[in-house]
C-alpha cells in the first residue's frame, strides 16, 4: 500500500508515469519499514508466547492489568517529558520487568526520535520506534509497557488524552502491546489509562498522591 502509494501521488503524462527524482530512494524507505514492522511483530508474537506459556504464569494469568511504578521513576519521567527549552510536546517509551503474578513494573524509559515535534503535538519516528520494540524483544525479551508523553499546559484537565492518543494505543493494542498511557502536565499532574482494558496501579514510595479516580483513568500528583 505504502508503495503503490508512491506512484499515485505522481500525476501521469501521455500514460506514462511522472516520477519525483526521489521515487526509488522513496520506495526503498517505504519497503525496510514494512520489513522492520513486520519482523517486530514476530518478535512481539515470540515475547509475549514465552511469557504466557509458563506454568506459573499461565495460571495466574488476571482480567485486569496490574501495573506497579516507582514514585522516582515518575518524577524521572515528568522531569525528561517536560524539559524541552521550547516548549514542545515530548514522548517515551517504558519497558520493565514482569513478575511471576504478571504485575507489570515500569522501570526502564527507552527514549524515542521524533519525526513531528510541536507544542501540541508530538510523534515517534516510525523506523526509529519500530527498532527499538524489535531489539527490547529480540535482544532482552522485554516487552513495551507503557507509552509516556507530556501536554504543554497545566492543571489535571489538561492531561486529558487527546482522539490521536486513543487511536495510537488501540492500534498497539491490536499488535498485542498492551500497555499503559502517561500524559504529563507542566505543573505535575499525570493522567495513566489504557485502551479497552482495566487496570491497576500501585505507586512505590512518596512523593506521589492519587488525586482523581475516573474509573478508566488515574490521576496522580508529583510533589517536589
Amino acid at each position: 500500500t505504502h508503495v503503490i502509494a508512491c506512484f499515485e501521488r505522481c500525476p501521469q503524462k501521455r500514460g506514462k508515469f511522472n516520477l519525483p527524482p526521489d521515487w526509488e530512494g522513496e520506495i526503498i524507505k517505504k519497503l525496510d519499514f514494512l520489513i522492520a514492522a513486520n519482523r517486530g511483530r514476530d518478535a512481539l508474537r515470540k515475547a509475549i508466547h514465552s511469557i504466557q506459556s509458563s506454568p506459573e504464569d499461565k495460571q495466574l494469568e488476571p482480567g485486569v492489568f496490574n501495573f506497579q511504578v516507582s514514585s522516582l521513576f515518575l518524577k524521572e519521567c515528568r522531569d525528561y517529558l517536560v524539559s524541552d527549552r521550547r516548549r514542545r510536546e515530548m514522548a517515551h517509551l517504558v519497558t520493565g520487568t514482569i513478575t511471576s503474578d504478571q504485575t507489570r513494573v515500569l522501570s526502564k524509559m527507552e527514549k524515542l526520535s521524533y519525526d513531528k515535534q510541536s507544542p501540541a503535538y508530538v510523534s515517534g519516528d516510525l523506523s526509529n520506534t519500530t527498532q527499538k520494540i524489535i531489539k527490547l524483544s529480540e535482544e532482552y525479551g522485554h516487552l513495551v509497557l507503557g507509552i509516556f508523553h507530556s501536554h504543554i499546559s497545566k492543571g489535571s484537565i489538561s492531561t486529558h488524552p487527546s482522539p490521536t492518543d486513543i487511536s495510537c494505543m488501540k492500534r498497539l493494542a491490536e499488535l498485542g502491546i498492551h500497555c499503559l498511557g502517561g500524559i504529563f502536565s507542566l505543573d505535575g499532574y499525570v493522567r495513566l489509562f489504557m485502551a479497552q482494558k482495566e487496570f491497576q496501579v500501585g505507586i512505590y514510595g512518596k512523593g506521589v498522591s492519587l488525586f482523581k479516580d475516573e474509573g478508566p483513568h488515574q490521576i496522580y500528583k508529583i510533589e517536589d
